[in-house]
């Protein structure tokens, strides 16, 4: 896989990056599951698709208001994961599972 050229687009590359748990728990405890799929939290609604996910600091437990980027998704190694900082609410992860249904053609 390339990935885009940084200094083409004006993107940078994030050391560590919020990311959300698209997989469900069985999965996430089985060590014979090595990775974990996830999709990128971003702050920048400038960029906002109809793939994103709007989070608000008041009530999906992230620190300012940002966008996940289902689009993005992807597998990670589990061992990349750094730290749990919080669920969001059951509301956004209903809205989470309808467009991914939409994203991957399932509906």
């Amino acid at each position: 896989m390339v990935f885009p050229d940084e200094e083409l687009y004006g993107r940078r590359k994030h050391v560590e990056r919020p990311v959300v748990v698209l997989q469900d728990n069985d999965y996430n405890d089985n060590p014979l599951f090595k990775t974990i799929a996830i999709a990128p939290i971003s702050t920048q609604g400038q960029y906002k698709t109809i793939l994103d996910i709007e989070l608000k600091r008041s009530n999906d437990g992230v620190r300012q208001d940002c966008y996940v980027r289902l689009y993005l998704m992807q597998p990670i190694l589990k061992t990349n994961l750094v730290k749990h900082v919080n669920k969001i609410s059951a509301d956004k992860i209903d809205e989470l599972k309808a467009t991914l249904i939409f994203f991957l053609g399932l509906s």
